[in-house]
């Protein structure tokens, strides 16, 4: 009879023991749930993938990198001229020793050359297009991995000098009176250097200009010259006479 008893006190008491585990445990999934609901399940995504990559990694294990690997760094090229008036320019740049050096004109391949000992590369080009040229190159290692391109480089080919024309003064011009001046008036091309008697002179926007030159009692050779930024330069000469 007390067996009896005593076994049923055991087993009132395990149960209740279990309903509180499993009280506990469904409350410990639910915070668990709500923990990775908000916070965990990125993380918990990145692990799993972190795993099964590691997993995947200790089945084929990769191959090291070899030189024959190793995509080139892209070549630098040495900066040049905005602009010049020759079709001649030396391109110049830094790459590997020994890597092949392509050099590319207005997006057609122009010509290779190789980097030397000094990780340096020449490449002479004698065939610039009048206008704008842009350039780049490309490194090529000696197993044929290819770099990116190298930044472009832009220079403009101008062979002609720029326009000049004066409307004031005419040739043997006569001046007078007071202010002791000669007026300089005429046209060239925007964004030129201007001037007059070696003394620079406004340019306007549509390439007007007007510039009062001081002149000595007698004759004056007025001097005015136009220079772009290829080194071409136009003069134009005019005599005039001042009397006091």
């Amino acid at each position: 009879m007390k067996y009896r008893k005593f076994r049923a006190v055991k087993g009132g008491f395990e149960e209740k023991k279990s309903r509180r585990q499993a009280f506990l445990f469904g409350f410990l999934s639910f915070v668990l749930f709500i923990i990775l609901l908000f916070w965990g399940f990125p993380v918990f995504i990145r692990l799993s993938i972190f795993f099964a990559d590691l997993k995947d990694n200790s089945r084929s294990p990769q191959k090291p990198n070899t030189t024959a690997d190793i995509v080139p760094f892209p070549p630098g090229l040495e900066s040049i001229p905005s602009a010049t008036n020759s079709a001649k320019l030396s391109l110049r740049g830094f790459s590997a020793a020994g890597y092949n050096i392509k050099v590319f004109l207005n997006d057609e391949l122009l010509g290779e050359t190789l980097a030397s000992s000094n990780n340096t590369f020449i490449f002479p080009i004698s065939s610039l297009t009048e206008g704008t040229n842009q350039f780049y190159v490309v490194a090529f290692s000696p197993a044929g991995k290819s770099s990116q391109p190298s930044p472009t480089l832009y220079i403009v080919y101008k062979k002609s000098g720029p326009k000049l024309e004066l409307t004031e003064p005419a040739e043997g011009m006569t001046y007078s009176g007071s202010p002791k001046e000669a007026r300089i008036v005429g046209k060239t091309d925007s964004g030129v250097n201007l001037t007059v008697n070696d003394r620079l002179a406004i340019v306007n926007a549509d390439g007007s200009f007007f510039y009062r030159l001081p002149v000595s009692d007698g004759e004056t050779i007025v001097s005015v010259t136009a220079s772009d930024a290829a080194g071409n330069k136009t003069s134009l000469e005019r005599r005039i006479r001042y009397n006091p």
